[in-house]
């Protein structure tokens, strides 16, 4: 019993530290897309996509950002981009449209994919997250 005892007690540490450990961070990211380029835009989409793939789609919380000259990848007529976002909109990703941007090129939430919504500004809404600390990853100009 002797020779057990010290086997017993290092298999009760080692259980109660695995027991202990931290539950997996969640990783939150906001991207900012700024550009109409459609390689680009698609470069986009898998970068996103890579980074859920390495930190774990159950880990990742990501909001896109499309402002500016990046409204365009909301656009619904003739978006080849529309069905991959619409599965990744499944998987939790979430596009954001800068309202500004839709009125200085005349769009409304109709013109635009359906899993796009809409936000005040884009910029601030990219500068609220990165205050909420989310991690930030930019596409464009």
């Amino acid at each position: 019993m002797k020779t057990l005892r010290p086997f017993l007690l290092c298999l009760f540490a080692c259980a109660s530290l695995l027991s202990a450990q931290e539950p997996a961070k969640k990783h939150r990211t906001v991207v900012e897309i700024t550009t109409a380029d459609p390689v680009a835009l698609a470069h986009a989409l898998s970068g996103v996509d890579n980074l859920r793939k390495a930190l774990g789609p159950g880990n990742t919380e990501v909001e896109i950002v499309a402002h500016s000259e990046g409204i365009h990848l909301l656009v619904a007529k003739d978006n080849s981009l529309a069905e991959r976002m619409q599965a990744m909109a499944a998987e939790g990703v979430t596009f954001s449209a800068c309202q500004n941007s839709m009125n200085k090129t005349h769009l409304t939430l109709a013109d635009l994919v359906s899993v796009a919504r809409p936000v005040d500004a884009g910029v601030a809404e990219v500068v609220r997250k990165q205050e909420a600390g989310w991690s930030y990853l930019k596409y464009g100009n």
